[in-house]
């Protein structure tokens, strides 16, 4: 089967739209005709590198599965279906049943791929693939896959947020507004976004921030003033640098002993280098930092909550979506990402 991908070639070029071979899917194998796909900033984090091989992008998305392997029994020919990094079975051996690439072929060469929607068919092992609903539109839906699970899932999988506790969000992009409109919906309250972007920062009152504060050096006399002196309970970093982490820290509640615990941060953004901790100070502010891969989701319990939610209107997919492209205008999407021009998530709109 002949289609088309987005091709990431050499540091620093456009990437290209091109024709790759698809073959028949293995027996734990699908493919999937893409139907839209977002577009995440951990791609970006691909695209400041060199690639070993011609590389494949994307890993969120909704289609329709046009062909599967016969050992795949729970999704069928015709389905619409999600796509997430994360996977629809639980595995407790992570190297063997996760990392199981696909393989391609791009100018009648072998190429190996993981996940990749970028593209108008992709092929990809079928753990990676969720049922949908035929009632929810497939543009919304299409960034659930990471999204999702890592902003609105994180906020409630990995904390137990009660009503009137304090939240920080460190980050007003699409993962900070899932996280904010996830902590809105538990009454969560003052909710506080802080980022640099101060149109992000306006947009994110849309979704539940009560306050919008510019990073700065001011930002702990800030939030002690709007906690009066009491710091934040749960703080989640979307961002992963060491000056968000730091600045986390010294807004964060601290223990009373005998009476209350210290607050927590919750660690979503992905670190580019190390941090040096004084865990003497945490123990003693008894205070927590908690990783979160994915928002700890399982597909099969956490996909039924997030799908009741967009119904509803809770989950606030659709003014999230701010974006959308076509396939031919990736490098634009790229860059107006790479500049923090798009407000929310953006998508591309495949087919």
């Amino acid at each position: 089967m002949i289609t088309e991908a987005v091709i990431y070639s050499k540091k620093g070029q456009k990437l290209k739209l091109e024709k790759i071979e698809i073959p028949k899917p293995k027996n734990d194998e699908v493919i999937i005709k893409i139907v839209s796909s977002g577009i995440c900033h951990s791609q970006l984090i691909n695209l400041s590198r060199d690639p070993r091989q011609p590389e494949l992008l994307g890993h969120e998305a909704t289609g329709i599965v046009q062909e599967k392997g016969r050992m795949v029994k729970h999704v069928n020919t015709g389905d619409r279906v999600l796509i997430s990094w994360m996977p629809h079975f639980e595995n407790k051996n992570l190297n063997k049943d996760y990392f199981k690439p696909v393989n391609i072929f791009y100018k009648k060469k072998p190429l190996q791929a993981f996940i990749f929607t970028w593209a108008k068919k992709t092929l990809i092992n079928s753990q990676f693939v969720t049922k949908l609903p035929k009632d929810l539109d497939m543009y919304d839906t299409s960034i659930i896959g990471c999204a999702g699970i890592a902003g609105y899932g994180t906020v409630l999988n990995t904390v137990n947020i009660q009503k009137k506790q304090s939240v920080v969000v460190y980050g007003a992009g699409g993962l900070g507004l899932l996280a904010i409109n996830a902590a809105k919906n538990l009454g969560a309250k003052p909710i506080i976004a802080i980022d640099i972007n101060k149109k992000k920062l306006t947009f994110s009152k849309k979704f539940g921030a009560d306050y919008a504060i510019l990073s700065n050096k001011n930002l702990k006399k800030t939030i002690m003033k709007i906690t009066k002196n009491e710091g934040i309970d749960y703080i989640f970093d979307m961002v992963g640098s060491n000056e968000t982490l730091e600045n986390s820290i010294d807004i964060l509640k601290t223990c009373i002993p005998g009476n209350s615990r210290g607050g927590s941060i919750v660690l979503v953004g992905f670190p580019n280098q190390k941090f040096e901790l004084n865990t003497r100070n945490i123990l003693m502010a008894e205070q927590k930092i908690i990783g979160s891969r994915g928002g700890s989701c399982v597909p099969k319990k956490d996909f039924k909550k997030f799908y009741k939610d967009y119904r509803s209107g809770k989950m606030m997919l659709k003014k999230i979506v701010t974006k959308k492209y076509s396939l031919h205008q990736i490098n634009k999407a790229v860059n107006d990402l790479s500049k923090g021009k798009i407000l929310g998530r953006a998508i591309i709109k495949i087919s």
